[in-house]
Order: structure tokens, then sequence, then C-alpha cells
């Protein structure tokens, strides 16, 4: 859901159509920016989901409601600032590592 949420924002931000496909999810960001496979990646954020529900659960025995969430708060406001920031510079970077990609492929079956 805050992944959804977090693409339509961009989106609409870049008044682009929100229905539109880009690479702008989580998992595409993590998969441009490190590198990784796919399966790698589905398991860090399946990783990171179960950690933070753990986290959760715990808290929700031990401080007041309001408290977690104020903490919930903080948490999402943390990961937009760390997934804007991650995004930005090495998307670019992505973009530029796939259209290097498409001209080596034309160079290679040009020559032959």
């Amino acid at each position: 859901m805050f992944d959804t949420l977090r693409v339509f924002t961009l989106r609409l931000m870049k008044r682009q159509n929100p229905f539109t496909a880009d690479r702008n999810h989580i998992h595409h960001v993590l998969i441009d920016y490190y590198q990784i496979s796919h399966r790698k990646t589905s398991l860090i954020l399946g990783f990171v989901n179960f950690l933070f529900i753990v986290l959760f659960a715990s808290l929700s025995m031990l401080i007041n409601q309001w408290y977690l969430l104020l903490f919930f708060i903080v948490c999402i406001i943390s990961a937009i600032l760390f997934f804007f920031f991650l995004n930005r510079p090495k998307l670019l970077r992505g973009i530029n590592y796939y259209k290097r990609k498409r001209m080596l492929y034309k160079l290679k079956n040009s020559k032959t």
C-alpha cells in the first residue's frame, strides 16, 4: 500500500498519468541502485516487512497507542525521505544503464 501511494504521488507530482509504468517502485529502485537480482530484492523486502510486523506487534504490548501511532508516522516519513533521496540520483543512472545496454546491443547487431 505504501509503495503504491508513493509511486502515485511521484507520478502526479511529475504531472504524469498515475497508471503509467515506470521503475519507481521500491523493488525496481533497489534492483537499480544495488544491482541485485529480483529474488534477493524480494527476500530483502519480505524480511524488512517481517521485522516491522514483529516490531509493531511487540511495541503494541509495551507502549501507549498514541506513542505507537507517533512512531508509525515517524517510520513512514523516514521511509518516504529515504526512498525519495535514494531514487533521485540513481534513477538517472538506471536509465543510462539501459540506454548504454541498448546501444551496445545495436552496435553488436550492426557489425554482424
